[in-house]
């Protein structure tokens, strides 16, 4: 029988692996819902056509941001614009070309 060395944490028998098996750590598995949501957070499901998904990819590389907080972005400047239209204000892009094209908002 081989002798651990004496500094070793294996020569206590304390420390000795025994026969049993240690007990599993349960892992969720993807099929779980996630109850720990962040406060003030909702998730929802979107179906959305590939093209969509693409533009969403773009955005978000572009912006280092993952797709969610490109969502978000979109949603929050969709919203800005809406309401500047609505309001009676205008959004006008300037191209680099110096062209102007307003967005309409129907």
């Amino acid at each position: 029988m081989n002798e651990s060395p004496a500094g070793s944490p294996y020569a206590n028998p304390a420390h000795r692996a025994t026969s049993e098996a240690p007990s599993p750590v349960p892992t969720p598995s993807p099929a779980q819902p996630n109850t720990q949501r962040r406060p003030g957070y909702v998730r929802i499901n979107a179906e959305l056509p590939e093209d969509d998904v693409e533009v969403l990819a773009k955005i978000a590389h572009r912006n280092n941001l993952n797709r969610t907080s490109a969502l978000a972005r979109a949603l929050r400047t969709t919203e800005l614009i809406e309401e500047t239209v609505r309001g009676g204000g205008r959004v006008i892009l300037e191209m680099p070309d110096g062209s102007r094209k307003e967005i309409v908002v129907p």
